[in-house]
């Protein structure tokens, strides 16, 4: 992680926006089908 000094840590360095945007949405994804497969379930 160029963007990260683990001796003192801190953030030296921008982060790296597109693969933490890439992992958000994935989450979100992931987020989506557990709600949807929930809902689906007979729950009564």
């Amino acid at each position: 992680m160029p963007y990260f000094d683990a001796r003192h840590a801190l953030l030296v360095g921008a982060p790296p926006w597109a693969l933490l945007a890439c992992m958000m949405a994935i989450a979100d994804v992931l987020i989506f089908v557990a709600v949807e497969f929930t809902r689906r379930l007979d729950c009564s």
